[in-house]
C-alpha cells in the first residue's frame, strides 16, 4: 500500500484513544506468555502524518484491534521480540497457595484445574489493580457460591454457566465461541468484565463487594450469600 496516499476513514480516527488502551492490553499479554511476536500498526491521519503502535502477535488481539480500528489497519513490520516472562507483583498471592485453597474446598478439581481458576483470579486482580490481601476472600467467595470453583457447573433452571456462572442468554454473545464458557480462564475473565463493571473503590470493603455482588448476581440476596463465605476465605489466606 502507497502510505503517502492512504487516507484514514473517520472510524479510525475516532476511536484511536481506543488503540492506546488496545496497546496496553498486548503489552499485559505480552507479559504472560513470555515470548512473543511484536507487530507495529500506523494509524495515517488527515495530514498524512504516521502513528505508530506496537502489539503483539495474535488472532485474538487483531480481531479486537480490528474491531476497534476498523480494517484501516497497515502492518508495516514484523519483528521478534523477546518479552520477559510475567512476574507476579509483591501484592498477589502466590498462584500455587491460592490453588491449594481451591483444591481443598472443592476436592473434584484436580489440581490443574484449580490451579488454572487461581492463576486466573491472581491476573485479573493484578491487571485491576484490586489488592489482593484485602480483597482476595471477597473474590474466592463470589466464585465458590456461584459454582464451588466448579468449571462445567450448569444451572438447570437458568442459563448461568461456568466457574463464574455467566448467564449466556445476556452475555454468552461475548465469548468468542459459545463452548469458550467451558474454560475457566475465559469464564473468569469475563465474570470480572462484568463484576467490575459494578465495583466502586471508592466505598469501604462490605459495601463496594455487596453491590458488585448485587450487580452480578441479580439480587441482594445472593450478593448476602456470597458475603457469608468471606470471613471462612480469610481464614484459609491467612
Amino acid at each position: 500500500m502507497n502510505m503517502a496516499s492512504y487516507v484514514p476513514s473517520k472510524v479510525a480516527l475516532k476511536w484511536r484513544k481506543q488503540a492506546v488502551a488496545m496497546v496496553i492490553v498486548a503489552l499485559i499479554l505480552g507479559f504472560i506468555v513470555g515470548r512473543a511476536t511484536a507487530r507495529e500498526i500506523v494509524i495515517m491521519h488527515d495530514d498524512l502524518t504516521p502513528e505508530v503502535f506496537t502489539v503483539l502477535e495474535g488472532p485474538e488481539l487483531e480481531v479486537m484491534l480490528e474491531s476497534v480500528l476498523g480494517p484501516e489497519i497497515v502492518v508495516i513490520s514484523t519483528v521478534e521480540d523477546d518479552l520477559p516472562m510475567y512476574e507476579q507483583p509483591a501484592s498477589t498471592y502466590d498462584v500455587d497457595f491460592v490453588a491449594g485453597i481451591i483444591h481443598e474446598v472443592n476436592p473434584s478439581n484436580t489440581h490443574e484445574t484449580a490451579r488454572c481458576i487461581a492463576n486466573e483470579i491472581v491476573y485479573q486482580m493484578t491487571c485491576y489493580e484490586i489488592d489482593q490481601y484485602e480483597n482476595m476472600p471477597y473474590v474466592l467467595a463470589m466464585f465458590y457460591q456461584e459454582s464451588r470453583f466448579n468449571p462445567l457447573a450448569a444451572n438447570p433452571r437458568s442459563t448461568a454457566r461456568g466457574v463464574g456462572q455467566i448467564l449466556m442468554s445476556m452475555h454468552g454473545y461475548k465469548f468468542e465461541n459459545y463452548e469458550d464458557w467451558k474454560d475457566p480462564a475465559e469464564n473468569i475473565a469475563l465474570s470480572f468484565r462484568i463484576l467490575m463493571g459494578n465495583y466502586n473503590e471508592n466505598l469501604n470493603l462490605d459495601t463496594k463487594w455487596r453491590r458488585a455482588f448485587g450487580a452480578y448476581c441479580g439480587n441482594e440476596a445472593s450478593a448476602r450469600n456470597v458475603l457469608r463465605h468471606v470471613d471462612r476465605f480469610a481464614r484459609l489466606l491467612n
